[in-house]
């Protein structure tokens, strides 16, 4: 049997496919495609790295983030609705004196939920601005469905109710071309409760596009819906957003990076099968 025998040039393709493959921290990182759900694109981001991109943002799960209460700037937090294991919300500053909640699930605590100024976005990697979620579900059921993800812009910080926030110019939608919904694991970072549990990574030039169709339009708004495929069940769900160059988190790869070493696994196999003839 003859010795396989390396070439430099294999030995540094290796190398190149294996520094590719690992994201920082450790994390390794996959595209995974939808499984249909009753017509809904669900995408699996239960397990660390994986990584759904749908039109112009980018999901990916993974425990790289503390987050919490008093760690992270929250601007929507919402909780579940004890009577179907869905819940919704959206961020503003309007309130109702004389109400408990506003028009959806929200918390109305002003330190969790408020408005948002575009402004105050940090860009990240040139192209991305980014919202990382912490979701709290049960320890026997740890998984959350996020059905519905939205960003407005508006000149307006207490817009409601949510008819005002739909009327404002549209960012983006992760259902604008297909229904889409992402599948998220409670469990998938070690301590549960305040640490991050997705990035959304949402392209810059969609705020610009939108910001121009309009005057003033400075707040952003987030509308998110929980719970049509997989009940939210405990707690409440928590968005916050990079707002500064200390609070920035890892770079997530562009979907060429992964054609890229997908290329390279299939020209290293076939120098392999070269040398073996």
């Amino acid at each position: 049997m003859k010795t396989l025998k390396w070439s430099k040039f294999s030995m540094l393709l290796l190398g190149i496919i294996f520094v590719l493959m690992i994201l920082p921290g450790g994390v390794f990182a996959v595209i995974v495609s939808p499984t249909d759900v009753g017509g809904i694109d669900y995408y699996d981001l239960t397990v660390a790295g994986n990584t759904a991109v749908i039109d112009d943002a980018i999901f990916t799960g993974g425990e790289t983030h503390p987050a919490g209460s008093g760690v992270f700037g929250s601007f929507l937090r919402s909780g579940k609705d004890e009577n179907d294991g869905e819940s919704s919300g959206y961020n503003t500053d309007w309130r109702n004196p004389t109400a408990p909640k506003l028009d959806l699930d929200q918390i109305t605590d002003g330190n969790f939920t408020r408005s948002l100024l575009l402004s105050a976005l940090q860009v990240v990697d040139d192209d991305y601005y980014v919202f990382d979620l912490d979701i709290n579900q049960t320890k026997s059921d740890p998984y959350l469905s996020l059905d519905t993800f939205q960003i407005y812009l508006l000149d307006d910080p207490d817009e409601y109710p949510l008819s005002s926030v739909l009327g404002g110019a549209l960012v983006y939608d992760m259902d604008a071309d297909d229904e889409s919904a992402i599948k998220m694991n409670y469990a998938l970072s070690s301590s549960g409760s305040g640490e991050s549990d997705i990035y959304v990574y949402v392209e810059k030039k969609l705020f610009d596009a939108a910001y121009a169709t309009g005057v003033n339009l400075d707040y952003v708004y987030l509308f998110v819906e929980y719970g049509e495929l997989d009940g939210d069940n405990d707690g409440y769900q928590e968005w916050s957003a990079i707002v500064g160059p200390n609070d920035l988190p890892p770079p997530v790869p562009e979907p060429a990076t992964f054609i890229l070493l997908g290329g390279g696994l299939v020209g290293l196999a076939l120098y392999r099968r070269r040398q073996k003839k």
